[in-house]
């Protein structure tokens, strides 16, 4: 089944929910792009309350992408091969001592 954004899959993740989470395959068609629609997506996974606890976000990113990845506080670790980006919310760190 389709959705609105013209696919039936719209990404991945993989966590254990309280140290760690992985983003994959987050991908917008370009007809959808500059809408939005990928700071959403990002924005909800990274908030959604099952992963609150969650302290670190990693994904990686076809080059050219470092701009939106950073816009939205992922740092660049790593350039092998693609774009390797992290986000890490210190602010976790009394939630998990």
């Amino acid at each position: 089944m389709e959705n609105a954004y013209g696919s039936t899959r719209l990404g991945g993740f993989l966590t254990d929910f309280v140290r760690w989470g992985e983003i994959y395959d987050v991908v917008v068609d370009d007809s959808f792009q500059v809408k939005g629609i990928g700071t959403e997506l990002i924005k909800q996974l990274i908030d959604h309350e099952k992963v609150s606890r969650v302290r670190t976000f990693s994904l990686g990113a076809s080059p050219g992408k470092s701009f939106f990845y950073e816009r939205l506080s992922f740092r660049k670790v790593t350039d092998l091969g693609g774009e390797y980006f992290i986000l890490v919310r210190k602010e976790r760190d009394r939630e998990l001592e």
